[in-house]
């Protein structure tokens, strides 16, 4: 093929000059070409092979994108037409040009034909840049009614943080005007989720009463702060459900975090089921006066029970509660699940209970007014008859006023300590019955265990008993440990007689 040249170019472009305003046109990046080739001088007539480059200049070698392949095109009378498609990013606004190439079905090798072909706009793709120049500062007035209809995606973009007003805003973003609330005004239904990380998930300000109006600010780190300022009819956060939780917050520092000044910080109410629900530790930080505690369960009615119940996985429950008692109203009660109310309170202080377990000590014991002050712990006291009620140090032996032995010695607690305030108290508390460490000499003998003790001339101490005719009514107890020799502690379980 000899002297081919190529006439008449006229390219139809579309949205490809202008990428921004693709998606308005819907027409992609393909483009139709049409031209003229001549072969010889004459019209070509046939089958030929075109080959496309784009190029960014009329003679270097800028090539853009991937040169098309049009095979097989037909040509009659020298006219001839390719679809082509050098993909996104191509068009820019740039200058291009088009380089053809051509060789018949049979040829091995394509023709370059010059010149390049300027790439020149067709009048949409101007009207098309004429809308690109919006972001310059162009501002065109639309009459009527505009229509968009776009294939995806929303209509436009409005990329100014000016106000766009005048606008009937009744589809945005595939949701009618109902799918939105005002400011002020207008109810919310359904759920609202709020994901935050680092900043206020929510900041609300308002004044009244009754927990609809109240000042809450819902501050970084924590799921709801609310503070109610305006008397005792606020609430700082206010929950009511009839079937549910009342109220379920998740919180980074704190779930819930509510002060108030007057009322209630946080009021939740459920028909059925937990008007609120903790899945964590909760804390209560207060200064609580008599007449306002950190916690008040209530029931309201007299005959119920206010409870608090307590569980550990699947074991039997315990619940904690006050109401109505064995003889009286108002018990407080220790129920445990399958075996009822194990321990009751009376108000008048009266405690019920199976069975009773002491562990902090090993002795029953009465405080006792001394005659003397300061008396050692596991020292031998007896009764003082120049001193009605009181006790003094033992000096006699075989002494029948013995009264017991003053508790603590040994690092042997008093068990349980018996005693009525303002009637019976005293300064020390003596061991009546029981184990207690006592001070104990060998001057009648060795102590072994099983030893009858009684007392001693040795001030405050303990003997064994050897005349047990004497010591009948002076006996102090019986020894569980030993004294080889002189003084020393001896455990002695105390039983008068």
């Amino acid at each position: 093929m000899k002297n081919k040249s190529i006439l008449a170019l006229a390219a139809l472009l579309f949205s490809t000059l202008n990428p921004q305003l693709s998606t308005v046109l819907a027409q992609g990046t393909a483009f139709t070409y049409q031209g003229r080739l001549n072969d010889n001088g004459s019209p070509a007539n046939g089958t030929y092979d075109l080959r496309y480059e784009l190029h960014n200049d009329a003679t270097t070698n800028g090539l853009l994108g991937s040169p098309q392949n049009d095979f097989g095109v037909a040509v009659s009378n020298g006219l001839f037409t390719s679809r082509l498609d050098f993909g996104p990013g191509i068009f820019t606004g740039d200058p291009r040009w088009l380089q053809v190439l051509v060789r018949s079905n049979t040829a091995p090798v394509f023709s370059v034909l010059l010149p390049r072909q300027r790439i020149d706009a067709a009048p949409y793709a101007v009207f098309a840049g004429l809308a690109a120049d919006l972001k310059s500062g162009i501002s065109p007035t639309f009459t009527g009614t505009p229509s968009f209809n776009a294939a995806s995606g929303p209509p436009f973009n409005v990329g100014s943080s000016s106000l766009v007003r005048n606008l009937n805003a009744d589809l945005l973003d595939g949701l009618d005007s109902t799918a939105f609330v005002l400011k002020a005004g207008d109810t919310m239904t359904g759920g609202l989720t709020i994901n935050a990380s680092g900043v206020d998930a929510l900041t609300a300000t308002a004044s009244g009463v009754n927990g609809v109006n109240a000042v809450s600010t819902f501050n970084n780190g924590n799921g709801v702060i609310g503070t109610a300022d305006i008397g005792s009819a606020a609430y700082g956060i206010w929950g009511k459900s009839a079937n549910g939780q009342g109220g379920h917050f998740n919180g980074g520092a704190y779930g819930v975090y509510a002060t108030s000044t007057g009322g209630q910080a946080v009021y939740a109410n459920s028909s059925s089921g937990y008007a609120g629900q903790f899945d964590g530790a909760v804390r209560i930080n207060f200064a609580s006066p008599f007449n306002k505690p950190q916690l008040e369960v209530r029931d309201p009615s007299d005959s119920g029970f206010a409870r608090v119940r307590l569980q550990t996985g699947t074991r039997p429950l315990w619940d904690i509660a006050v109401g109505t008692g064995v003889n009286t109203t108002n018990t407080l009660r220790f129920f445990s699940d399958g075996n009822g109310d194990v321990v009751t309170i009376s108000p008048q202080g009266t405690l019920s209970t199976k069975v009773l377990t002491i562990t902090g000590g090993a002795d029953i014991a009465e405080p006792f007014k001394m005659s003397e002050e300061n008396l050692p712990k596991g020292a031998v006291v007896v009764i003082d008859e120049e001193n009605p009620g009181h006790l003094k140090l033992g000096t006699q032996p075989y002494d029948r006023h013995v009264a017991g032995v003053i508790s603590g010695a040994g690092g042997i607690n008093t068990g349980l300590n018996l005693q009525q305030h303002g009637v019976l108290e005293g300064d020390q508390p003596v061991a009546l019955s029981g184990r207690v460490y006592v001070q104990a000499d060998t001057s009648n003998g060795a102590i072994k265990p099983g030893d009858l003790l009684t007392t001693s001339d040795t001030p405050g101490h303990a003997m064994k008993v050897t005349d047990h005719v004497l010591a009948q009514g002076a006996i102090l107890g019986k020894a569980m440990t030993g004294l080889p020799a002189g003084k020393g502690l001896v455990l002695v379980l105390v039983t008068l007689q």
